[in-house]
């Protein structure tokens, strides 16, 4: 085999044991080596063992590493669920934001005697306010669903 066609393959199969390995630690599947002493190499504490450790992905066959792959194919099918209530409260909230701006602009210029500040303004800080509320609402609700598919995970 040529040196460069050799050079090239171990290289690649070095970068495809090393996402093997960090695949298997995205998937909790490790162990954890300690050390007395913080290191770059060890930068996680277990406040159970008061240590510094590292996490390194358990050994694992060609088969059983298939295996996983496969049982993590089946989850990632699931379609990750979006939350209704909180695409329609978002929805509302820019609604009423864009609505509460351009009603300030509209009800404040229709006197005779021109541009009343006091009705934009306080048209604004109601769209404002009632903006965010739902904006807020539905972000926490968001975020709740997050929550929910990790639990189903």
């Amino acid at each position: 085999m040529h040196e460069k066609v050799k050079q090239f393959v171990e290289r690649q199969e070095r970068e495809k044991v090393k996402r093997r390995e960090q695949h298997l630690i995205n998937l909790g599947l490790v162990e954890k080596v300690y050390s007395d002493s913080w290191h770059r190499d060890y930068p996680h504490w277990d406040s159970t063992k008061q240590k510094y450790c590292k996490l390194v992905p358990i050994d694992v066959t060609d088969e059983e590493y298939a295996l996983i792959c496969s049982y993590v194919k089946e989850g990632e099918k699931e379609p990750r669920r979006t939350n209704l209530v909180a695409v329609v409260l978002k929805v509302i909230g820019w609604v009423i934001l864009v609505g509460g701006f351009l009603a300030g602009l509209i009800l404040a210029s229709l006197y005779n005697y021109g541009f009343d500040w006091a009705i934009a303004i306080g048209y604004w800080v109601f769209a404002l306010l009632s903006g965010i509320i739902f904006l807020a609402l539905a972000e926490i609700i968001a975020l709740l669903q997050v929550l929910v598919n990790k639990e189903r995970q």
